[in-house]
């Protein structure tokens, strides 16, 4: 079944969002984008950040937050649905509503959005950090192709790639 989706225009609940993303994360005159595959301790940095506001968002949490994903497609993906398309095809649009509106996030969803910056850690740490997660073999599969269309991204579109988060926040920060 397809899932359908709405944006929604409710002002109190857009209202609601916005009040929540701005008690807890600073917005600046410039957003930014990161990618990275899964499993490369996105969220343990982001959680991590020192003050009352955070500087950078977890793409996981703004995503669900902003209702732009589906948490069943997101944790059972079937890439050639439907439904994966228009997930992903959400989580650019949500993703890039956030830079505009000054976010910076750190996510691994996306569609065709092309990152500011895309994180590839060594492989071997990468396989310690994915075995905590205990994952199947389907994920770990998916995990390494994501790495693999990130590395082609960064090529292709000539984006900047780094093998930590904190190098890749420090050049953006800097930009």
């Amino acid at each position: 079944m397809l899932d359908f989706f709405i944006f929604n225009n409710d002002k109190k609940k857009i209202k609601s969002i916005q009040k929540k993303i701005k008690k807890e994360y600073k917005t600046f005159k410039k957003g930014y984008i990161i990618y990275g595959a899964p499993c490369i301790g996105k969220t343990h940095w982001i959680s991590n950040q020192k003050g009352k506001k955070k500087s950078w968002i977890d793409g996981d949490k703004y995503l669900l937050d902003i209702n732009a994903i589906n948490k069943n497609i997101w944790k059972s993906p079937n890439i050639n649905s439907d439904n994966y398309k228009l997930q992903y095809m959400r989580a650019d649009y949500g993703q890039y509503m956030g830079k505009c509106y000054g976010l910076r996030i750190i996510s691994s969803n996306y569609y065709k959005l092309l990152p500011d910056a895309i994180v590839i850690i060594d492989k071997k740490k990468h396989n310690e950090y994915i075995k905590k997660r205990s994952p199947t073999k389907k994920s770990i599969n998916n995990i390494h192709f994501i790495n693999k269309t990130l590395n082609n991204m960064a090529k292709k579109h000539k984006i900047p790639k780094f093998n930590s988060i904190e190098d890749a926040v420090k050049y953006l920060e800097n930009k």
